[in-house]
């Protein structure tokens, strides 16, 4: 018996400032935003007084990665782009904060990269 639902390939695309460095099967973005309380003297509820900048953490698992990644690998302040099949996020002022990479004889694996960025934007396709 023939399956009735087709075959979906889920690439996953990643590029910095516009150069594809690989393909990657799963991503985790998490977004942060702190504030900073006042307790008046007397008074019960707090005021927030200073809100800190959003952010934006992206975690790569399981990326299969080119010739491109080794150039792009040490910038810093950098654009991010992740081609979903349907979407695209960008993200902006992006840095590394933590990389681990595995070389065998067939490509470059990198097993976890974990990028700090600024600002998120989404473009539907």
């Amino acid at each position: 018996m023939q399956s009735i639902i087709p075959h979906i390939q889920k690439e996953i695309k990643v590029k910095i400032n516009s150069v594809e460095i690989g393909n990657v099967s799963e991503v985790k973005i998490k977004s942060t935003k702190d504030c900073e309380f006042n307790y008046s003297y007397g008074e019960n509820l707090s005021n927030c007084i200073s809100e800190n900048a959003q952010k934006h953490i992206v975690e790569f698992s399981q990326m299969i990665i080119d010739e491109n990644y080794h150039h792009l690998s040490s910038e810093k302040d950098f654009t991010l782009a992740i081609e979903f099949p349907f979407e695209t996020v960008v993200f902006s002022g992006c840095q590394w904060s933590e990389c681990s990479t595995v070389i065998n004889a067939k490509n470059t694996l990198v097993e976890k990269a974990v990028i700090v960025c600024n600002r998120k934007e989404f473009s539907y396709e």
